[in-house]
């Protein structure tokens, strides 16, 4: 199982270029700003983490992924939703896929992520809640999705993504 996600985050006048990926049942974030690395973390929390990004990039954008023996599919609390567990490398995360009214994906949380937060990493829940689908060519695709921590705080939500060109292999 791999995932390799190219970025581009502005950052005021600058931006910085990174890779989030998962290989072989380990997670890796990595970025540069002006060809510097500013962030290359990896290990246990990091390898969950980018275990369950796995998992959401495929519910929201390749599902046919989840078409696997590694990919376990149970029953929702009710009928708009089902969970999924998804075992490699010796792991197993969970999460909880929200059904809209047509049956696409409105939203998916996982207690399985890693949060970077100012006392180190900690296990938090993580929500990508999904605004609404159309249709590109003769395949599904969101309008845009967050990605959000759900912090005893409130939501944080850090990212919005809006596809321009998907493009899976």
């Amino acid at each position: 199982m791999a995932r390799l996600f190219r970025m581009r985050l502005r950052l005021g006048p600058l931006s910085m270029i990174g890779w989030d990926t998962y290989r072989h049942g380990h997670g890796r974030m990595r970025g540069t700003v002006l060809s510097v690395p500013v962030v290359d973390r990896r290990g246990g929390a990091f390898d969950t983490s980018e275990q369950v990004t796995w998992l959401n990039d495929a519910v929201l954008m390749a599902p046919s992924m989840l078409l696997t023996p590694a990919v376990r599919w149970l029953d929702g609390p009710d009928e708009n939703s089902f969970v999924l567990d998804f075992a490699d490398d010796g792991r197993i995360v969970r999460a909880e896929v929200l059904l809209d009214a047509c049956g696409a994906p409105r939203d998916f949380r996982t207690d399985d992520r890693y949060a970077d937060l100012p006392g180190g990493l900690v296990r938090t829940r993580w929500s990508t809640p999904v605004e609404g689908w159309v249709t590109r060519g003769r395949r599904p695709c969101f309008t845009e999705a967050s990605a959000v921590w759900l912090l005893p705080d409130g939501p944080f939500r850090y990212a919005t993504l809006k596809p321009i060109d998907v493009r899976v292999t």
